[in-house]
């Protein structure tokens, strides 16, 4: 990883050992990351300029998402994360739901559509669950409806590097 004025960039690999995971990137693929010393909780991608290292944000579609969170909500389930966000989400119209085991994880991948800072844009979303840690990961594709299936691919390449390990029970350094 490196650092630039505004962000940390990854290459390669993705890890945060605090929260037990990294994601392998796809080659040509820039993981854009908050800067230290704000706390590491994810990273997103440009579906549009992967290879970009001009910063990316969640404000208008076209990003991929990496999260993770503490249950802070107390929701307990990956289906309950998604339940809430479809509540709050405008105009969501769900097109598939369905209950998974990811990485040995119960999970939920979701479809839908949704209008976000005034932007109609179709969203596919993974939420893991991970209860012995009390962690919460998320995978999320915002896409305009017109760039979906580029992007899903892309999505897709990204889920398929997503790894689960052991949170470590003391200090840890991402590599």
């Amino acid at each position: 990883w490196t650092e630039t004025a505004t962000e940390t960039i990854w290459r390669g690999r993705y890890t945060n050992c605090v929260k037990g995971y990294l994601v392998d990137l796809p080659l040509d693929v820039v993981a854009h990351a908050t800067h230290s010393p704000a706390p590491n909780h994810g990273f997103l991608v440009s579906t549009s300029a992967t290879d970009s290292t001009d910063q990316v944000t969640s404000d208008r579609p076209g990003f991929i998402g990496v999260f993770d969170e503490y249950d802070s909500m107390e929701l307990g389930s990956a289906r309950a994360y998604l339940d809430w966000e479809l509540k709050n989400a405008l105009k969501a119209q769900l097109i598939h739901r369905r209950q998974i085991l990811f990485r040995g994880l119960p999970a939920v991948e979701a479809e839908y559509r949704a209008i976000v800072n005034g932007t109609r844009q179709q969203n596919r979303v993974l939420i893991a669950f991970r209860r012995t840690d009390d962690l919460v990961y998320e995978i999320r594709l915002c896409a305009e409806p017109r760039d979906y299936a580029r992007d899903a691919a892309l999505y897709e390449k990204i889920k398929a590097g997503f790894h689960v390990f052991p949170v470590p029970r003391g200090e840890c350094v991402n590599p």
